[in-house]
């Protein structure tokens, strides 16, 4: 596998950091997008080299305001309790924007129709894609999301509490926080190596920790509008993965999820948590690759 280098691409007004293996150019561009502040080097190197041997060219990037992309520092400190109440009069940015910036990523890598996979927020980044783009997408799969509907996948308290406590500005601070962040929402079976986590929590922090950024993207996800009915119109394939353990999206989400779009797979995971252990890898590959080949 070749190595995965990083560049900064022009995508409108931003410049987004990306990376993707295409060294096989016969194989088919999977767009990965990444949750709430997680940089591309997050997603686990494993599950990166199991999508390309299935016969994908993954695609990573950092979201506007995280990592070594644009950081929108001028927006400020965002107002959650607005956000909460789905005031959007004082957002830097919503969602919708969020997608727009992963199909102008797609324009800009030259890649004119990709799949797209997402988790967490980036599942409901992903959802948008689709709907906002439907030509650039040739298959759907939204892990640990929801719709945007109120009552369902909602995060637990415990998981609430080490969300709204993302402001953490100080390296030992913010590397705590994620051990914390992570033992609440592994699943029941899933062993954390704290000294792991930490390392890779630092190493995030070093390549650029924005919380700001952060908390700007949390009240994109506080505000965002209800899908439901606009993903009923979607007639792409649509693969819904989400973990029965899930503490920071209720499972409920990727229920709804699924009953929201026509034809869409549900896969619930047992014991899974909010995260892509590597047990899974196996599991998760063979769904994602049987959701792309119906695509063609």
């Amino acid at each position: 596998m070749a190595p995965r280098s990083e560049r900064l691409l022009a995508v409108g007004a931003l410049k987004l950091c990306a990376a993707r293996d295409d060294e096989d150019k016969g194989a088919c561009p999977l767009l990965l997008i990444g949750g709430l502040g997680m940089q591309l080097t997050a997603w686990p190197a494993g599950f990166l080299d199991a999508l390309a041997e299935a016969g994908f060219a993954p695609i990573v990037y950092d979201h506007r305001d995280t990592g070594r992309s644009t950081v929108l520092a001028e927006a400020g400190a965002p107002d959650l309790l607005r956000a909460l109440r789905r005031d959007r009069s004082r957002l830097a940015y919503g969602l919708e924007e969020l997608a727009d910036d992963a199909a102008g990523l797609l324009g800009a890598l030259g890649v004119p129709r990709a799949h797209v996979l997402g988790i967490s927020m980036g599942a409901m980044v992903a959802q948008l894609v689709a709907l906002r783009h439907p030509d650039k997408v040739l298959s759907l799969c939204s892990m640990m999301g929801s719709t945007g509907r109120r009552g369902v996948g909602q995060a637990s308290n415990a998981a609430l509490a080490v969300l709204l406590r993302g402001g953490q500005v100080d390296e030992d601070g913010a590397v705590a926080l994620r051990i914390t962040q992570r033992q609440v929402t592994a699943g029941p079976n899933e062993a954390i190596d704290a000294s792991r986590v930490e390392a890779a929590a630092r190493a995030q922090f070093q390549r650029g920790h924005h919380a700001e950024g952060s908390a700007r993207q949390l009240a994109a996800i506080l505000a965002a509008e209800d899908r439901t009915e606009a993903l009923g119109t979607l007639s792409v394939p649509t693969l819904v993965v989400h973990g029965d353990a899930d503490e920071m999206v209720d499972p409920s989400g990727g229920v709804a999820t699924a009953e929201a779009v026509p034809g869409a797979r549900l896969l619930m995971v047992p014991g899974m948590g909010h995260g892509l252990p590597s047990g899974r890898w196996e599991e998760l590959v063979r769904a994602i690759t049987a959701n792309a080949g119906v695509a063609g």
